[in-house]
């Protein structure tokens, strides 16, 4: 994790030994900044190559761009492509990838995703890594039905968007209470090699909660059950917003016990005790 500090030590020893210093070295060395998140050093770097005459190259600005990304500084980053441009360097999928991400860290949603239509309109190269960042940013936007598009694109084109892609899309479907689409894409991931997880499971039965379709989340907490998935977490916040919305009646009697088998007494308790007609002390015997 320090690897950045011995590089920034060994390049200071060849400066101070009169040794030319190329653009592989400092390229080498930026690359040792943008492992080590050191932002501020990234771009130092780069102003020095260009106050020793040595030019950047699309690596030196991918480097301390994505340095800058790895920190929030999405700003900066954007400065590094317009002087990319200005030096006539094409940007590469490195470099939109590298900005799509520090827009994601900053929370900047709509900047990452006008980049991903800027990559599709140059025709340049999309990577699962770049489909990753975009679909995420979908997700907080509640766009269900971009990330649901950007996701199917991504299988069209031979990647795999793993278990992680297709949780960030039930994120958008759960926050834009889709729970119809939630459960289609729980039953397409096994045919695509992708097992859900808990937490994946967990997005779509918050998609049932916000749609306030109990009997759909009941029914997926009976699969994460049967797929010996831990339903703790899910389950409990299933029950406090159907006692919260006043629907624990939606709650058949006979899946009741089976909901609440996984949670602590003491949380159930307090979850049903939300429920504007009262406690169901019964239910806890």
């Amino acid at each position: 994790g320090q690897q950045w500090q011995l590089s920034l030590v060994l390049f200071g020893e060849l400066r101070l030994a009169g040794e030319e210093m190329d653009g592989i070295t400092f390229n080498a060395t930026i690359s040792a900044c943008e492992k080590g998140m050191q932002w501020r050093s990234g771009l130092h770097l780069l102003g020095s190559m260009r106050a020793l005459g040595v030019r950047p190259t699309e690596t030196s600005y991918n480097a301390a761009s994505a340095a800058c990304g790895a920190r929030s500084q999405w700003q900066r980053s954007v400065v590094l492509l317009d002087e990319m441009r200005h030096q006539a360097l094409e940007p590469n999928p490195v470099t939109y990838n590298a900005l799509i991400n520090a827009c994601s860290q900053a929370q900047r949603w709509q900047d990452a995703l006008q980049l991903f239509q800027e990559m599709v309109q140059c025709r340049l190269h999309l990577d699962a890594v770049t489909f990753s960042v975009v679909i995420g940013a979908c997700g907080h936007t509640q766009m269900w039905e971009q990330a649901c598009a950007v996701l199917q694109d991504l299988v069209h084109r031979g990647l795999d968007p793993g278990t992680a892609g297709y949780t960030e899309v039930l994120h958008a479907c759960q926050e834009a209470a889709q729970w119809e689409r939630a459960i289609v894409l729980l039953d397409v991931m096994p045919m695509q090699g992708c097992l859900p997880s808990a937490h994946t499971f967990a997005q779509a039965v918050g998609a049932c909660e916000q749609s306030r379709h109990w009997a759909a989340g009941l029914q997926l907490l009976d699969d994460m059950r049967a797929q010996h998935l831990d339903s703790d977490e899910a389950a409990h916040a299933f029950v406090v917003a159907s006692a919260v919305r006043g629907h624990e009646r939606c709650l058949s009697p006979g899946a009741i016990p089976g909901l609440l088998q996984p949670l602590r007494r003491a949380a159930c308790q307090w979850a049903l005790g939300l429920c504007p007609c009262g406690p169901r002390r019964g239910l806890l015997k």
